[in-house]
């Protein structure tokens, strides 16, 4: 993933949180791992971030859970 899908990716998910600026970012070697939302993703926005790279590593393919994390590989 490119710096800028990645920016893309963390804007998107800056909307779903109550504190914006507060919400839990881990990194392990090259994976980026984003908290669960405080609200679920909308349908476009699920789209739009799995088209940039990200996903749910716990959750089936095609699937979405809004209690699990997300992966971003960069």
């Amino acid at each position: 993933m490119n710096l800028t899908d990645f920016i893309q990716v963390l804007q998107i998910f800056k909307k779903y949180y109550k504190n914006p600026n507060g919400f839990h970012v881990s990194a392990e070697h090259d994976m980026v791992c984003l908290a669960p939302t405080d609200k679920p993703l909308s349908k476009v926005d699920i789209q739009a971030v799995e088209d940039l790279g990200a996903y749910q590593e716990y959750v089936k393919e095609g699937s979405y859970d809004p209690n699990e994390s997300w992966v971003v590989n960069i």
